[in-house]
């Protein structure tokens, strides 16, 4: 079986990048990283940054999004570069793996997964996560479900446009399979608010829902003292484990 792994890309996601596409190597046989020189807000990358990233990532396929102010959301900007992707990258692969920057795969148990005899070829699958925030020793006791792995052969990847990830895995006509394990071992890892006060500020700028609330005010309480076991986003609950990743 063939997988294609699409990742979006900004370098506010720097610290993640690598280790993103490293945790997706042993089993992808190709590997397209979607950016833009422009944050989602419009402004200006750091293109250093980027050249960095494109030098210490060989055998991946960086995939230029141009820049386009006319588009009416973040949120939409980052649901196109997908939908971008896949239309401009022939792309032949069994399945295709949706992730994030800030998202990591633990292979060894992905592969057991795929290679699993009870695998259920040709549906579509949301893979649970376990869920970060401030450092990457925190992590929430409840989990998330936002990796997506799709059966390239009947994939509508228009249908990204109308929620992200989540209306792509809705809308298939394949059986679906939520909240996915392998044997009860969660294999992703987000690290989607493992951030420094300044890399929290850019991220909520620059994402799509910058507009939900008063987040930067949020963020500036939140740094303001140590971390207190608790978030500002879903208000999970929290244990301390190592850092195996970041």
């Amino acid at each position: 079986m063939t997988i294609t792994t699409i990742i979006n890309y900004g370098t506010n996601e720097y610290r993640f990048i690598k280790k993103s596409i490293d945790s997706v190597r042993p089993f992808s046989n190709r590997i397209i990283v979607t950016f833009a020189y422009n944050f989602y807000d419009g402004s200006e990358e750091n293109i250093e940054m980027l050249k960095k990233t494109f030098e210490e990532n060989p055998g991946v396929e960086f995939l230029n999004i141009e820049y386009d102010s006319n588009k009416p959301s973040n949120f939409h900007w980052c649901s196109y570069s997908r939908k971008f992707a896949v239309e401009k990258s022939n792309i032949e692969s069994d399945y295709i793996l949706f992730m994030d920057a800030d998202e990591i795969i633990d292979s060894n148990l992905f592969i057991k997964f795929i290679n699993d005899k009870d695998f259920s070829y040709g549906s579509d699958f949301k893979l649970l996560s376990y869920w970060y925030f401030r450092e990457p020793i925190y992590r929430a006791k409840s989990h998330e479900d936002s990796t997506i792995l799709m059966f390239r052969q009947t994939l509508k990847i228009e249908n990204v446009m109308y929620q992200d990830r989540t209306s792509l895995f809705n809308n298939s006509t394949n059986t679906k399979f939520r909240a996915m394990t392998y044997k009860n071992e969660i294999m992703v890892h987000h690290f989607s608010w493992v951030r420094t006060k300044e890399e929290m500020l850019k991220k909520i700028s620059t994402w799509g829902h910058k507009r939900d609330r008063d987040w930067k005010k949020l963020v500036e309480h939140e740094f303001s003292h140590e971390f207190n076991g608790t978030d500002f986003i879903h208000g999970y609950q929290y244990e301390i484990v190592d850092s195996i990743f970041i």
